[in-house]
C-alpha cells in the first residue's frame, strides 16, 4: 500500500502540519509519503511544516532500533506490544526533501510563457493576463498572491515539461509492479494563489496519468481531495494596490472555485472522495504579509478539521466500481464551543489527548529524572526502566524527542489560542503550561514555560472530556502507574531510554493502560 499527501500552498501545508500531529499520535496507515508545493520557498508556513516533518522524521530514525535505546514500532498496527507514539512512519515525497517548487524564484510570467509569442499569441496573452507587475510581470518568488489563473498557468507550464520532477516521481509511486494500492490526498484553499491553482491542476494530471491505456497499475489509484473553503480573514495591506489578495475579496473568490468544480464534477471523475471545509465566523490573524517568512500564520481549528479528512482517506480501501457521482463530505455545527466528538474521526480523543498528556509529562515530569540517580531507585522511576544507562551517551535520541513533544505541545497551544472564545469548554487546555510574561503577537500568540510552579494541577486540567470535566486518570495516577508497574508498561521490544517512553506514553493515556 502506497499512501500520499501533499499540502499545495501555504494552506495545504499548515493542514499537513496538523496531519503531521495525528500521525504522530499514531492515526493513520502504516506509511505515509508527504509533500509541500508552494511557489514561495521561503513562506513561514510552509517552512514551519517542512521543520515538524523533519523532526518527525528524526524521532523516528534515531528511535528506530539502531541504538541501545529504541521503540518498538514492530509488527502491524493492532499489535499489542506495539508504541502508537510516533508509529505513522512519514517520509519525505522526494526522499531527502518534501518541497517542490513550479518555477525559479526570478520568474515571471512573462519569462515562463511570454516570450517569442506571435502577434495573435501576444493579443491573447494581453487579454488573459494584466500587463506589469500586477500580473505578467509579477515576480513568483512569493507565490501567486491570489491570483489563481496565474498560478495556473505558471504550474500548467511547469508540468508540461519533459523532465517535471514532481509528475515523475508521483507517476512513480503510483505504478507499483505489484498491483498495490495507492491513496492519493490533496489539500489546498479555494481562495488564495499556489493552492486555488495547483489544487485542480494536479488533481487533473494525476487522474490523467492513472487513467492512461498505457498505464499499468489501472483501477489501483485513488484520488482524494480536502478543498479549504475561506477560514480567516486578516488586515489590510500597509500600501494600497499591492498584488496581493484581501479579505473581502475571499468569499467571491470561493465561489468561483466551487463553480468550476462543479463543473469538473459533471465532466470527469478526478476524485474518488471530495472533503469540504470552511468556517463562519472568519478567524482574524490581525495581521498582513504577502509571502517571504514573515507570512506564518499560527495554529487555526480549521486545519485539524481537515486533516482528519486525511487521516480518514488514506486509512480506508476504496471500491474502484464506476459511480455517476463523486461522494462530497461535509460536516456542519451550529452549537458553540468545541468538543472531541465534533471532530470526525474515530479515535481522535484516545490517541491526539493521549499524544497532548504524554508531551506535557515528559517536557515538566519525566525529563527532570533522567538525569537523577539513587542507590535504590526510591521514587525515581526511571532507573529501573534504563538501568545504568547516561542522558549525555543519548543526546540525539532525546533531544528528538524533546523536538517533538515541544511542537505538539505549542501547536496544541497556539490552536487553543487563536480559537479564543470560540473554544470553551475545548478538547484540551494548555493553560497551566503557558510562559506568563510572553509578549503575544499575531504570529506567536503563546509561548511554553520553562518551567511551571504547579506541573500537577496543570497536567489534571490538560485534557477534557465532552462534558467539560478533566479525565480521572490525572497526574498522581500516572506517577503511581510508572512507580508500581513500570516494567509493564515498558512492555514489548523497547530498549534502555525506549523503555522509558513506552512506560510513560502508556501510563499518560486518558484510561489505565495496565490492562491493555
Amino acid at each position: 500500500m502506497t499512501n500520499i499527501l501533499i499540502g499545495i500552498g501555504g494552506t495545504g501545508a499548515k493542514v499537513v502540519e496538523a496531519a503531521l500531529g495525528l500521525f504522530t499520535a499514531g492515526l493513520g496507515p502504516q506509511t505515509v509519503h508527504v509533500g509541500v508545493i508552494d511557489q514561495d520557498r521561503a513562506n513561514g508556513n510552509v517552512n514551519r511544516t517542512l521543520a515538524r516533518l523533519k523532526s518527525l522524521r528524526r524521532f523516528q530514525r534515531v528511535w528506530g532500533g539502531r541504538s541501545s535505546s529504541s521503540i518498538d514500532w514492530s509488527g502491524d498496527r493492532s499489535a499489542p506490544n506495539r508504541v502508537g507514539l510516533g508509529s505513522v512512519t512519514v517520509e519525505e515525497l522526494f526522499g531527502d526533501r518534501a518541497l517542490w517548487c513550479p518555477e525559479g524564484d526570478d520568474l515571471s510570467l512573462t519569462n515562463i510563457i511570454g516570450q517569442d509569442l506571435s502577434p495573435q499569441q501576444r493579443d491573447l496573452f494581453d487579454l488573459l493576463f494584466m500587463p506589469g507587475e500586477q500580473e505578467q510581470d509579477l515576480q513568483l518568488g512569493e507565490g501567486f498572491r491570489g491570483r489563481a489563473h496565474v498560478g495556473a498557468a505558471a504550474l500548467i507550464a511547469a508540468m508540461l515539461e519533459d523532465e517535471n520532477e514532481l509528475v515523475d516521481r508521483l507517476r512513480d509511486l503510483m505504478q507499483t509492479a505489484d498491483r498495490t494500492p495507492v491513496r492519493i490526498f490533496l489539500v489546498g484553499s479555494a481562495f488564495g494563489g499556489t493552492g486555488a491553482a495547483g489544487f485542480p491542476t494536479l488533481a487533473r494530471e494525476l487522474h490523467r496519468i492513472r487513467t492512461d491505456p498505457e498505464f499499468t497499475n489501472k483501477g489501483m489509484v485513488s484520488i482524494g481531495g480536502a478543498l479549504m473553503l475561506p477560514y480567516f480573514g486578516f488586515a489590510r495591506p500597509d500600501k494600497d494596490g499591492e498584488p496581493v489578495v484581501t479579505t473581502d475579496e475571499l468569499l467571491p473568490k470561493a465561489q468561483l472555485a466551487l463553480e468550476y468544480y462543479g463543473r469538473l464534477f459533471e465532466t470527469e471523475r478526478t476524485f474518488d472522495k471530495f472533503y469540504v471545509m470552511g468556517w463562519d465566523p472568519f478567524f482574524n490573524l490581525g495581521y498582513h504579509q504577502p509571502g517571504n517568512f514573515e507570512q506564518r500564520n499560527p495554529p487555526l481549528l480549521p486545519e485539524l478539521f481537515a486533516a482528519t479528512a486525511a487521516v480518514e482517506f488514506l486509512s480506508q480501501d476504496f471500491d474502484q466500481q464506476d459511480r455517476q457521482d463523486v461522494p462530497v463530505m461535509l460536516s456542519a455545527r451550529t452549537d458553540s464551543g468545541v468538543r472531541w466528538s465534533d471532530f470526525p474521526l474515530a479515535g481522535i480523543a484516545d490517541k491526539l489527548g493521549q499524544l497532548i498528556r504524554f508531551s506535557a509529562y515528559w517536557l515538566y515530569f519525566a525529563e527532570q529524572l533522567l538525569n537523577k540517580t539513587s542507590l535504590f531507585g526510591g521514587g525515581n522511576w526511571t532507573q529501573p526502566l534504563r538501568g545504568k544507562m547516561k542522558p549525555v551517551d543519548h543526546q540525539e535520541e532525546l533531544e528528538s524527542l524533546r523536538a517533538v513533544a515541544y511542537e505538539v505541545l505549542s501547536w496544541a497551544a497556539a490552536t487553543q489560542a487563536t480559537t479564543k472564545e470560540r473554544w470553551s469548554p475545548g478538547p484540551w487546555d494548555t493553560g497551566g503550561f503557558l510562559d506568563r510574561t510572553h509578549e503575544s503577537a499575531p504570529t506567536d500568540p503563546v509561548a511554553l514555560a520553562t518551567n511551571v510552579a504547579a506541573p500537577e494541577p496543570a497536567f489534571d486540567q490538560l485534557i477534557r472530556a465532552d462534558n467539560g470535566e478533566p479525565y480521572d486518570h490525572g497526574a498522581a495516577a500516572v506517577y503511581e502507574s510508572l512507580v508500581s508497574h513500570g516494567e509493564e508498561l515498558a512492555r514489548g521490544n523497547n530498549s534502555g531510554y525506549g523503555r522509558v517512553v513506552a512506560a510513560t506514553y502508556r501510563a499518560t493515556s486518558l484510561h489505565d493502560e495496565r490492562a491493555r
